[in-house]
Formats: C-alpha cells, sequence, structure tokens
C-alpha cells in the first residue's frame, strides 16, 4: 500500500513538472508569435510561415508531453478503396509514423475524449501537414496564453450561435481556401499556394450518458434507431465548412477512433480525462483509427453557384441523408472494434478479410519524430535569458 501511494506520488511529481515545461514551452510560442507579428508585414509570406512553424512547434511539444506521461501506440487502417492511391501509411525503422496525405482536406470523426485532436493533428504532422492544421472548435480564445496562440492559428471558435458562427466560419474558411488558390491575403508576396488540413467534430461535444440521451431523443423525432457508439452529428457547421472550401479542398477523410481499454459502455472521457492523462500518466495506451475517404466531389453540397452561406433547405436534406449514413456506418465500425479489439469491416466475411486488413493497417508509437521542433518552442524565450544575461554581465563589468 505504501509503495503505490509513493508511485502515485511520483506520477503527480512527474505531472507537474511536464505541466510546468509544457506552459514555459507555451510562452515561448506565443512569444515568437507576438514578436514576428510586430516585425512581419501583414499578408507576407514570411509571416504564414512563422505561424505553420508555430504550429509544428506546438503539436511536437504537445506530443512530448502526453507520450512522456501516457506512452501510447498509434495503429491506422485505411481503406484502400476510397483513400486515394497516393495516400499511404507506414512506419520507420525507429517506429515513427509516416504518412503522405492529400493536402487541402477535411478531417471528420467521432469524438470521444478531449485530447482526440491531438492524434489527428499528430497523423497530419506525420504528413508535413502538421504546420497547416486548422480545428474548428468550442471557444477557447479565452485561456491564457493558449487562447492567444490558437488564435493565431487561426482555429476556428464557435459560440454555439449559429448566426454568429456562420459569418466567422464563412469568412475564415473563405480565407483558407483563396490562400491554397494562391490568391488571398498571404499571396501578396507571390503566387505561393498554402495548403491546409482542418479539423470538425460533426457530433459536437464528446460522448456521456447525458449527451447519448439527448442523441437518442432526436433520433427517435426522426424515426431512426438510436446510434450506440456515437453520437448524431449537426449538419450546418460541416456542410458549411465543406461548401466554403469546395473551390480548393480535394479530400474529406473520415477518421473513427476507438481506443483500447474501453469498453462499449463506457465513456471514454470518465477515463481519459485531461487530469487523468496530464497528471496521473493514466492516458490510453492504444489508439486506433479506421480511415475512409470521400472526394469532395462526390458528396451532395447543393449549388456551387449560390453564396458558401446560402443554405436550400432541400440541397441540406440531402447532405443530411448522406451525413446520417456515414454515422450508421461508423457506429457499426465502433461495435466491430469493440468486439474484435481492432477496425475490420462489419460488412466483410471477418475470416476472409483478416489478411487484407493487416495489409493495410501500421502501428506505430505516438511520440516526436524531430526533437529540434520541440526544443524550437524555447527558442524565443531561450534567446532573451541569454540575452538579459549578457547585458547583466556587462552593466556588472562596467559597474565594478
Amino acid at each position: 500500500m505504501v509503495y503505490q501511494e509513493v508511485q502515485r506520488a511520483l506520477v503527480t511529481v512527474k505531472g507537474v513538472l511536464f505541466l510546468v515545461f509544457f506552459a514555459v514551452g507555451c510562452v515561448g510560442i506565443v512569444s515568437t508569435q507576438a514578436i514576428g507579428l510586430k516585425l512581419l508585414k501583414a499578408g507576407s509570406e514570411s509571416r504564414q510561415k512563422l505561424i505553420d512553424l508555430t504550429r509544428t512547434q506546438f503539436v511536437a511539444l504537445m506530443t512530448f508531453v502526453v507520450s512522456f506521461m501516457s506512452p501510447c501506440k498509434i495503429t491506422i487502417t485505411h481503406d484502400p478503396n476510397s483513400v486515394p492511391e497516393s495516400n499511404y501509411f507506414r512506419v520507420d525503422y525507429k517506429g515513427n509514423l509516416v504518412s503522405s496525405l492529400s493536402p487541402n482536406c477535411v478531417f471528420i470523426g467521432n469524438h470521444q475524449i478531449y485530447t482526440d485532436w491531438l492524434f489527428i493533428w499528430f497523423i497530419n504532422q506525420s504528413s508535413r501537414l502538421g504546420g497547416h492544421f486548422h480545428i474548428i472548435m468550442k471557444n477557447l480564445s479565452e485561456i491564457p496564453v493558449l487562447g492567444y496562440g490558437m488564435k493565431n492559428f487561426n482555429f476556428m471558435f464557435l459560440s454555439r450561435r449559429w448566426e454568429s458562427d456562420k459569418a466567422m466560419l464563412s469568412g475564415q474558411l473563405a480565407t483558407i481556401d483563396s490562400n491554397a488558390r494562391g490568391v488571398g491575403p498571404s499571396n501578396k508576396d507571390n503566387k505561393e499556394h498554402w495548403p491546409y488540413s482542418v479539423l470538425i467534430y460533426p457530433e459536437g461535444t464528446v460522448v456521456s450518458e447525458n449527451t447519448k440521451q439527448r442523441s437518442a431523443k432526436f433520433l427517435a423525432g426522426k424515426g431512426l434507431p438510436p446510434l450506440k457508439h456515437v453520437l448524431f452529428p449537426r449538419v450546418r457547421g460541416l456542410y458549411l465548412t465543406l461548401r466554403g472550401l469546395r473551390k480548393s479542398a480535394t479530400v474529406v477523410y473520415d477518421a473513427t477512433c476507438g481506443y483500447g481499454g474501453l469498453k462499449p459502455e463506457d465513456c471514454g472521457e470518465d477515463l481519459f480525462s485531461l487530469k487523468n492523462v496530464f497528471l496521473r500518466g493514466n492516458g490510453p495506451r492504444a489508439s486506433h483509427y479506421y480511415i475512409r475517404a470521400w472526394k469532395l466531389s462526390d458528396i451532395p453540397l447543393g449549388d456551387e453557384n449560390t453564396a458558401t452561406d446560402d443554405f436550400d433547405e432541400e440541397h441540406l436534406a440531402v447532405f443530411e441523408k448522406w451525413l446520417t449514413q456515414v454515422w450508421f456506418e461508423k457506429d457499426k465500425l465502433m461495435a466491430s472494434f469493440y468486439q474484435h479489439g481492432r477496425f475490420i469491416d462489419p460488412n466483410s466475411n471477418t475470416s476472409n478479410t483478416l489478411n487484407k486488413v493487416n495489409r493495410n493497417t501500421v502501428t506505430a508509437d505516438f511520440k516526436v519524430r524531430q526533437i529540434s521542433d520541440v526544443v524550437g518552442a524555447f527558442g524565443t524565450l531561450a534567446f532573451f535569458v541569454i540575452l538579459i544575461n549578457l547585458i547583466w554581465v556587462s552593466v556588472s563589468s562596467f559597474l565594478a
């Protein structure tokens, strides 16, 4: 008993130390942003590259901290019938995930824990898209330090009031889309095309007993059976996102996520809360993803000639029908995951597909591939510490 208490205390101390490390790194990143945004011309290529660099540093810093507190494996199974042939997922000799995703893409997925987005960002980082990653999420802009940094990342914060969210999303999506096509605000100096990857969780929140009940009630009102493992998705935000990016987006990736150690009746956030992940070292030990894809042109998005936020209810209903089918398929995938402990297509003969699944599955370590990205987060702070020290030494020598 004493030994266990000592172990728990040591883990907590370790968590506090890494949280301090993380906080200092975040201060370093936003310091780099603040100085760069003051010195660099708005709309310049250098300014855009600075923000992309700090995105890379942030995801590397987060990955480094989580991998030390809650070591994890990440397993990806992709559907070869839908994922573009040019895409791949492999593991190098050091256990790092290496992938090739199509740029100008949108990720959608089921939302189980508050750190879901980190694993998706990590996958994009392995494909050199980590510096071009955008998240549509609830408003966290008021969080000290982090909020400032995320605003500079151009993350899209939702207020859950549709009229204001619609205006905000339309404007930011238009900027991302035009920059990708070489005609946006970040293309004043040249014809640079800025790729992107945008993540949105259509469910809007994580699975819990309360949200499952609300989802079931909503589905019952539509005459549909309840979803057992996922929540019914909200339609308008995703519809607007895809319409806003339709001139530049190439692929929509659907990433169905399952965590090792969770049972069908469990709510992920109860076991893998932020406190458990960062302070207690009780994060998921295995993160599984089943990735399939659609060409944007194959998704019903209504009239291309109308304004992005001009919704025709008939077209929206067609899109909702498509998304509903996607989410019921996702629910089947999750049921199969809980049954087999891995993602296997529930509509196929399991015994005949295992070899095919193995060929399209890779397992990598969830870890930083380039430690230089982590070190870079502290670069600005280190520069000022050295500068202040030099000034202090010089002044002390002069006064001596």
